[in-house]
């Protein structure tokens, strides 16, 4: 059983009914990743020891604790004041997530997500917050940069009425899956949702609620880039970190990777920019603001790729 932190909780509460099918589901698919994963060797070494997973959403998993593992980010932290997680760290995710992605073979077809079952549930979250109108979506980013950056660059505010007006499905839709397919995609990979061990440096992910089959790899490496670093640590891995990545996922296809990573690192901010615009006045998970800042950054640095990125959807 999973408690929710007080804020997330709050967070639910104002939501009301609306939240409640995304839990379910969310439940129903990481019981679901546990139930099968142990059958494959590779998964493995990168996922705690499922002693039972079923179909009421009921799992047990190992105590690694006492192996040395230990979680990296708590929700209650702040991240852009917090340390960051550094480089070995971050390549320890890297690996985790390229063998995650090249792991096949070992899930019913229907046992995951599929890849536009994840974009249904990626825009119902966006989409919920503004009763799925895309005007409204398009304010309530305006009302973010107007709250975080009223600086904001010409570029970023047109890139918000762009990506409003391409809508919000249709930009994870043109991810392709051609520039790199994740077998088995996390879904979420922030720091949180590791375990590391300093002794051995080895990183296991956790919290498999939006696990899906056959999904572009580039979301879950757009999710990692934008959560685990504050922007100037950013700065300097980025591209580190991508050209590793795409060595140890056997990434052939590198320019429509890097394409396919401005789409994914611009969804992953809309998602967050949204949550936190519409959370202003309640509330709000400390996490959220965090992320938030993060994302802003993101886009500033990378805000014509994505314009560019956005031409012709």
């Amino acid at each position: 059983m999973k408690l929710l932190p007080a804020d997330i909780g709050n967070l639910a509460h104002r939501l009301g009914a609306a939240i409640v099918p995304m839990l379910q589901q969310a439940h129903r698919v990481e019981a679901a990743f546990y139930a099968h994963a142990m059958q494959s060797e590779q998964l493995r070494s990168i996922v705690p020891r499922a002693y039972h997973a079923d179909g009421h959403q009921a799992i047990l998993l190992a105590d690694l604790s006492r192996a040395g593992f230990k979680p990296l980010s708590p929700w209650s932290v702040d991240l852009t004041e917090g340390p960051d997680v550094d480089r070995t760290v971050l390549l320890a995710i890297v690996d985790a997530l390229a063998t995650l992605h090249t792991s096949a073979g070992v899930f019913p077809a229907s046992s995951l997500l599929t890849w536009d079952a994840l974009i249904q549930s990626r825009t119902d979250r966006v989409m919920i917050p503004v009763n799925h109108d895309a005007k409204a979506l398009e304010a309530l980013l305006h009302r973010f940069y107007a709250h975080f950056c009223p600086d904001a660059p010409i570029v970023l505010r047109d890139l918000f009425s762009r990506a409003a007006t391409v809508g919000y499905a249709a930009i994870l839709r043109a991810i392709s899956t051609s520039s790199g397919v994740a077998y088995i995609l996390h879904g979420d990979p922030n720091p949180g949702n590791v375990l590391y061990n300093e002794v051995d440096t080895r990183a296991l992910l956790v919290d498999f609620q939006d696990a899906a089959t056959d999904a572009p790899a580039v979301v879950d490496v757009a999710r990692l880039l934008i959560s685990a670093m504050h922007p100037t640590s950013r700065a300097s891995l980025e591209n580190d970190l991508v050209s590793t990545y795409m060595a140890k996922a056997n990434i052939v296809h590198r320019v429509q990777f890097t394409r396919d990573l401005h789409l994914a690192l611009l969804a992953y901010a809309i998602l967050i920019m949204a949550w936190v615009a519409f959370t202003l006045e309640t509330r709000a998970p400390a996490l959220f603001y965090a992320l938030g800042e993060r994302s802003i950054a993101c886009l500033r640095d990378h805000g014509a790729e994505m314009v560019q990125a956005l031409q012709g959807l």
